[in-house]
């Protein structure tokens, strides 16, 4: 869908239509950005292609409502840069089920485990932590998610 059939659905369409939860409002208001001209994701994205994206873009990013550096190294990977990780508490969660682990590892450790991925790092760490569902050995349910 485009940006402005999204900010028309507002804050109520990714609460109970996305089922977006608390990131709701930030959402919808970044549905409202593109779609009135004030956010250009394409430049980002055109950034991303000509190798220009940086520490600079990733701030730009985290003044956005409702990113923080989880949200923006996402948005990130999805603007081809795959080296941030990404680690929020459920990839932690999954990754001290995953390496048989006490207690969560700590963002050195995980920093030192997917560093040899290079610029794929976060790519590695997110396809590991999602092994299981393209396998067929886990419900959304008994991961949090339903």
């Amino acid at each position: 869908p485009r940006p402005a059939d999204l900010a028309r659905g507002g804050e109520r369409f990714f609460r109970e239509e996305v089922r977006a939860g608390y990131r709701a409002p930030a959402l919808a208001e970044l549905c409202r950005r593109v779609a009135a001209g004030t956010l250009d994701l394409e430049a980002l994205d055109a950034e991303a292609r000509d190798g220009g994206l940086d520490d600079r873009a990733a701030r730009r990013l985290q003044a956005l409502p409702g990113f923080g550096p989880y949200a923006t190294d996402l948005m990130l990977r999805l603007l081809g840069r795959s080296d941030r990780l990404a680690v929020d508490s459920w990839v932690k969660k999954k990754l001290v089920r995953l390496r048989g682990l006490r207690r969560p590892p700590s963002p050195a450790t995980i920093t030192r485990w997917y560093r040899p991925f290079g610029p794929f790092a976060g790519l590695a760490l997110w396809l590991d932590v999602t092994r299981d569902w393209h396998e067929g050995t886990v419900s959304a349910e008994s991961e949090g998610l339903g």
